[in-house]
């Protein structure tokens, strides 16, 4: 999927200007090292990049979201937590990704000066009976609904006045 995802980019003027970097395995500290040295890039990744990695670039970032973070229900500690709970899906999995799904908007915007766009390609974030507990996470985020090529859009024009557009955007 995320080989897909950086061909279509590539292909598209809109991204000519950006350095599109795609997750290998084993290889995730090196990938990070490289997005933090260019101003204009896009990291496309797992939820393996939900947690514990610092972005530092200094020009536009984006974080892509393919799909919400929900635990696999193949997961043993999926199995585990449903023998605990009455409603697993309610009571543990639904915020263990609300949870991760906030860590992932946190690799963003770290200070008021960081500036970028998140992209979701999962609906389920505006349209499923339990939007509203990953909204309250997206509060201080501007929304647009959009295609691709609107995306490409917003890029250019946040580059073009840095300082006059919000800082947080989420593209669904």
């Amino acid at each position: 999927m995320m080989h897909m995802v950086q061909d279509m980019l590539n292909e598209l003027p809109e991204f000519e200007d950006y350095v599109v970097l795609t997750q290998q395995q084993n290889q995730n500290y090196k990938i990070v090292q490289q997005f933090n040295n260019f101003d204009k890039a896009i990291l496309l990744g797992t939820s393996t990049f939900f947690e514990g990695f610092d972005f530092q670039a200094n020009g536009i970032k984006c974080v892509m979201i393919a799909k919400l973070p929900f635990m696999n229900k193949h997961n043993a500690k999926y199995w585990l937590m449903d023998s605990e709970f009455t409603s697993t899906f309610k009571e543990y999995v639904l915020p263990d990704a609300v949870t991760r799904f906030r860590q992932g908007l946190g690799r963003l915007i770290r200070n008021e000066n960081d500036r970028g766009i998140i992209v979701s390609f999962d609906d389920r974030l505006i349209n499923s009976n339990y939007k509203n507990f990953f909204e309250q996470t997206l509060e201080n985020y501007r929304q647009k609904k959009g295609d691709i090529q609107q995306f490409g859009k917003l890029l250019r024009q946040i580059q073009k006045k840095k300082s006059k557009i919000q800082n947080k955007i989420l593209v669904t």
